[in-house]
């Protein structure tokens, strides 16, 4: 496998590039006023969250526009820069999923400050289906232990035992109506000779 999923531009443009300099100038501007102004405390939330958000969008890479994943590693880009992972190197993928959304939040090994943690909003990336899929297929094959993944294992032998069932009582009717059929022609020729 060797292919690369990337974010729809507009969207990546206006969610995390526009927001992350609407986010970096309010940050700036709380900054000098906390700065300048004694009683501007009031801009400390400001200048957090506007520091969040720069650093996610811009400095961490948390959000990227591109995902390249190949048979020996997974490639998150954006604004030029990458961050590669080996999969033979990666301990843990640990995965929050947002179904009805299709977002993921992943973090790799031991995520820090500025690589390991990403957000990848799936509907919005090109083949978003099957790259949600993929890591949530990834990390139930690096963990098949774990709880998540159990409760996943629960859930398709669950499905499989319901569809089973279904088809059981499918037969079982299909059955029932061509032993009615049989029984009817039976009646039908017994009629016509009597």
């Amino acid at each position: 496998m060797d292919k690369t999923y990337y974010y729809e531009k507009r969207f990546f443009n206006f969610r995390i590039t526009f927001i992350g300099i609407l986010s970096t100038i309010i940050m700036l501007y709380a900054a000098v006023r906390l700065i300048t102004d004694k009683n501007a405390w009031a801009m400390l939330a400001p200048f957090t969250i506007g520091l969040y958000a720069f650093w996610e969008s811009f400095v961490s890479l948390a959000n990227p526009s591109a995902v390249r994943i190949t048979d020996e590693s997974v490639t998150f880009m954006a604004y030029g820069r990458q961050h590669t992972y080996l999969w033979k190197d990666i301990t843990k993928l640990q995965i929050k999923e947002l179904p009805t959304a299709k977002k993921l939040f992943m973090r790799i090994n031991d995520p820090g400050f500025l690589r390991g943690r990403y957000w990848l909003a799936c509907m919005e990336f090109s083949d978003g289906d099957e790259l949600y899929h993929f890591f949530l297929d990834k990390e139930y094959e690096m963990h098949p232990d774990t709880l998540k993944a159990r409760s996943r294992r629960s859930a398709e032998d669950s499905k499989a035992a319901r569809q089973k069932e279904l088809a059981d009582k499918a037969a079982h009717r299909q059955r029932k109506l061509e032993q009615r059929a049989r029984e009817a022609a039976l009646e039908e020729q017994n009629n016509k000779k009597a």
